[in-house]
């Protein structure tokens, strides 16, 4: 999905009954330069008004998974950015351990908070997909706030 910090497509599907999520096409991890990683953490899944899902924040990530990722160069991308890129992106912040998976641009309306198993597919040592499974009940959000840690 992210080569070198470039933004690509990947396909995308939210199953609101399941509470899963996949972004992009996992690999074999038996297959040479594929590797699963696996944890649980809290995560942000953010959708716009029409319950398409715009960006999932991933808090806390495994070492791992964080030298995958291409570092963030500026500020987060505001919650009510009219982008037009409609690629995917992974960034992290290196100062709260979180990566940002940009997914949709638009105006955010509402967000599910949860703690979610995780995993991620590496192809030769980028991100390749991502799939989570929220616990049952997230906690649903109002309106996002513009910052991290707020709302």
């Amino acid at each position: 999905m992210v080569a070198g910090g470039v933004a690509v497509t990947a396909p995308v599907h939210w199953d609101p009954r399941e509470r899963s999520l996949v972004v992009g096409e996992p690999c074999d991890e038996h297959a040479d330069g594929c590797a699963l990683l696996r944890f649980t953490g809290l995560v942000w899944l953010t959708f716009d008004s029409d319950g398409r899902i715009m960006s999932v924040d991933l808090h806390d990530v495994p070492d791992a998974l964080a030298v995958a990722v291409p570092r963030a160069l500026r500020p987060r991308y505001s919650w009510n950015s009219t982008e037009v890129d409609s690629g995917s992106s992974w960034l992290l912040d290196t100062d709260s351990g979180w990566v940002w998976i940009r997914l949709a641009s638009g105006m955010a309306h509402r967000r599910l908070i949860g703690a979610a198993d995780v995993l991620v597919w590496l192809r030769g040592g980028a991100v390749a997909a991502l799939r989570l499974v929220l616990d049952e009940e997230p906690a649903a959000g109002g309106e996002p706030s513009a910052t991290p840690g707020q709302g």
